[in-house]
């Protein structure tokens, strides 16, 4: 993309980002100092996030997002705050170069779990340095696809966020696969972030007995962007059947928002098997 669109994009995101205005203001800038930065030098440009410290690549648009931004995905990680608690488990399914993954390590401390599964090996090395900068021990990485059967997939890397399981006619690398039902043997997610640009389908195909005797309490999904209303469709069906329904948030108020009555259109949704156990989590006394 180019600088001109780039601009465009920012400024565009600027305008609608749910943030608090200053931060939005303040995005424009921090925008200018990265295209500067990468016009100067090729090195990881590395930033306080969080109470953190976040690597963000030359080629980095999500984890550039969060530079930008702080908490591009505003509702969501807010969401996160006040719903996770230490000693959980959560998994980060497409974790890219690991600022979701580094933000559920912080919610769920030295005492829960991560899983951060990262097919794309360029995503994979900088998901690694994240989590060491961190000294995330609780972090695992897995750099493997996570699809419907376990085995060997053809991938399309180096795309940044947009790399993904080929089709029959991209080619692509062999890469390895793997399902949720094997990666999570024992133990329930109490949230799991799925951003596999097209494959959510492959990932729930591969989550049967996952779904059937440990459901997790919340899925969080990106399906909203996506032009094929038949592959979401299909993923809301696996949902709906094992009892989820679908939401979104207002961080304001901690309060779950039907999607359909919300008139709510951003990226993700939130597909929660419990809501009131959620709501209860949401409200505990003494949480952040």
């Amino acid at each position: 993309m180019s600088s001109a669109k780039l601009l465009r994009a920012i400024v565009q995101n600027t305008m609608v980002h749910p943030s608090p205005l200053p931060n939005r203001a303040a995005a424009l800038g921090r925008f200018a100092y990265r295209q500067l930065h990468k016009r100067v030098t090729s090195r990881t440009l590395v930033f306080d996030w969080e109470g953190m410290e976040l690597g963000v690549p030359p080629e980095g648009a999500s984890a550039g997002a969060a530079f930008y931004f702080g908490r591009d995905d505003w509702w969501e990680m807010s969401f996160i705050e006040h719903y996770l608690r230490p000693g959980d488990l959560a998994l980060d399914i497409g974790a890219n170069v690991g600022v979701y993954s580094l933000y559920l390590a912080k919610q769920v401390g030295p005492t829960g779990r991560v899983l951060a599964c990262e097919a794309d090996a360029t995503s994979a090395r900088h998901l690694r340095d994240n989590v060491a900068r961190n000294y995330q021990a609780q972090v695992d990485v897995i750099e493997a696809a996570i699809g419907e059967r376990e085995g060997t997939v053809r991938f399309l890397g180096g795309l940044d966020c947009t790399s993904h399981i080929s089709s029959a006619d991209e080619g692509g690398t062999p890469v390895p696969m793997t399902t949720l039902d094997a990666l999570v043997p024992e133990g329930r997610p109490m949230f799991v972030k799925v951003d596999v640009e097209g494959a959510e389908e492959r990932v729930l195909m591969g989550a049967t007995q996952l779904l059937r005797e440990r459901p997790p309490l919340v899925w969080q999904l990106e399906l909203l962007k996506r032009l094929d209303r038949t592959q979401n469709l299909a993923v809301m069906r696996i949902l709906l059947a094992h009892g989820y329904r679908v939401y979104t948030y207002r961080p304001s108020t901690r309060t779950l928002l039907s999607w359909r009555a919300s008139g709510r259109r951003g990226r993700n949704v939130l597909a929660i098997l419990d809501p009131d156990a959620v709501r209860i989590r949401l409200h505990q006394t003494g949480q952040s």
